[in-house]
């Protein structure tokens, strides 16, 4: 399991999921009874090692 870092594009929402292998764009996954689609992956500018991903509510 990988813990990302998730942002909710749109919304002032950060919090952490963790994963079961790396999350491909599109893939959906349920957190607190709310259905997310990732939109992008990235890394933290200041941390290079850091998992982060951009989501969006579908």
């Amino acid at each position: 399991m990988t813990i990302y870092r998730v942002i909710v594009e749109g919304e002032e929402k950060i919090f952490e999921y963790a994963f079961d292998g790396e999350p491909q764009i599109n893939l959906t996954f349920e957190y607190n009874g709310i259905v997310y689609k990732v939109t992008t992956r990235a890394h933290d500018e200041n941390d290079k090692f850091s998992h982060t991903l951009h989501a969006q509510i579908a």
